[in-house]
C-alpha cells in the first residue's frame, strides 16, 4: 500500500486539528536560512574583493620601493616617494638605509603581510602594506605609507625593523634592528 501525501487538514489523535501546510513552511524556513548565510558570504567576500581591488595599485608601488631598497637601488625608490617625504629627507639619507637593508635581507623573497586603504571625505587617501623578507635567519618587517598624488600613489613613510610589528611587545628596544622613515623624521641610526 502506497502513501498519500497529505493535502487535506485532519484530525490528530489529540483531536486537534493537523494542517497540511506545516510541514511545507517546516522545510520552507531553512530556504531563507540558507539564502541569509549566502547572502552574508556574498557581502564578506565583495568587501574583500573591494579591498584586494582597491589596494592593488599602492600595493605594487609599495613593493617597488621596498624590492629598490634590498637591491641597495635608493636612487628608484627615492624615486617613488612623495613630496613631503622628500622634503623631510635626502635621497643621500634613503642610500644609507638602503645600503643597511640590502646587507639583511638583499635577494630575500618579499611577501606582503597586510594592506589597507582610508579614505576619508576632505583628506588625502592613504594605503598602508606591510611585508616581511627574511634570509640567513633574520626577517624584516616592512610597513609602507602611500598618498595618492592625483593618479599616482607616493610613499609617504615607511618603518622596517626585525620585530614583528604584529608582536606588539612594547618593552624592546628599538636598537634590534628599527628604521624609520618618513617626512617627520629619518631614523636610521638603528638598522646594523
Amino acid at each position: 500500500m502506497t502513501e498519500t501525501p497529505n493535502t487535506a487538514n485532519q484530525l490528530g489523535p489529540d483531536g486537534k486539528i493537523i494542517f497540511a501546510d506545516a510541514d511545507r513552511k517546516k522545510r520552507g524556513c531553512w530556504k531563507y536560512v540558507l539564502g541569509a548565510i549566502l547572502a552574508l558570504l556574498l557581502l564578506v567576500g565583495g568587501c574583500t574583493a573591494f579591498v584586494f581591488k582597491s589596494t592593488t595599485k599602492p600595493a605594487k608601488e609599495a613593493s617597488a620601493f621596498v624590492k629598490a631598497l634590498m637591491a641597495n637601488d635608493a636612487k628608484s625608490a627615492f624615486a617613488r616617494t612623495s613630496t613631503g617625504f622628500r622634503e623631510a629627507s635626502t635621497e643621500g639619507q634613503l642610500a644609507e638605509i638602503a645600503g643597511r637593508l640590502s646587507s639583511i635581507v638583499g635577494g630575500a623573497k618579499l611577501s606582503n603581510t597586510g594592506r589597507s586603504i582610508n579614505a576619508k571625505s576632505g583628506a588625502a587617501t592613504t594605503s598602508t602594506i606591510s611585508y616581511k623578507a627574511s634570509k640567513d635567519g633574520r626577517t624584516v618587517y616592512f610597513t609602507v605609507t602611500l598618498i595618492k598624488a592625483g593618479d599616482r600613489w607616493r610613499v609617504l613613510n615607511f618603518d622596517s625593523s626585525e620585530t614583528d610589528p604584529a608582536s606588539n611587545n612594547s618593552s624592546e628596544s628599538t636598537t634590534d634592528g628599527a628604521e624609520s622613515n618618513s617626512a617627520d623624521a629619518v631614523n636610521s641610526s638603528t638598522l646594523g
